[in-house]
């Protein structure tokens, strides 16, 4: 099954997936590094790194927008809670601040926030590998029209 799919059933996978996704970010800082590498094989190894970080950022986009979709249809239930449970009438105010202190409603307002925070780490390392794409190009055209050692 997809990942969203699995997270959909047991909220503990996307805790999973995190973890593991931080593994990834933690060991990612070699997939940087050019100096004392050839060309060729920074050129062969640079898709690799490219889509295995962009996979990761659009895993996180997806179960954002999971989480967030869980939050919303709790709130759902929560505001029918109120709306309907109470014996006074609250105002609409009252049920949002009801329904913002919720312990559930925080834990995945905070798993929201932790998964927005690696998916813009993700796109950093994606952005950051776009970049260094265009360097790559360049270099490679600067060596094959044998410019390497002009100055300018």
């Amino acid at each position: 099954m997809t990942l969203i799919g699995d997270a959909s059933k047991d909220l503990k996978k996307i805790v999973d997936h995190l973890m593991k996704a931080q593994d990834v970010l933690d060991a990612a800082e070699p997939d940087f590094v050019m100096t004392g590498r050839k060309l060729e094989e920074l050129c062969k190894m640079h898709p690799h790194y490219l889509a295995k970080y962009d996979k990761y950022r659009i895993d996180m986009k997806g179960l954002y927008d999971l989480v967030e979709s869980k939050r919303e249809t709790l709130d759902s239930k929560l505001w029918r809670k109120y709306l309907e449970g109470y014996q006074r009438a609250l105002s609409t105010r009252d049920i949002q601040a009801y329904i913002a202190g919720d312990p559930e409603r925080v834990i995945l307002t905070e798993l929201m926030l932790e998964i927005a925070h690696m998916r813009d780490q993700f796109t950093a390392c994606v952005k950051a590998l776009e970049d260094a794409s265009w360097m790559l190009s360049h270099i490679t055209k600067i060596r094959v029209a044998e410019l390497q050692d002009t100055v300018i």
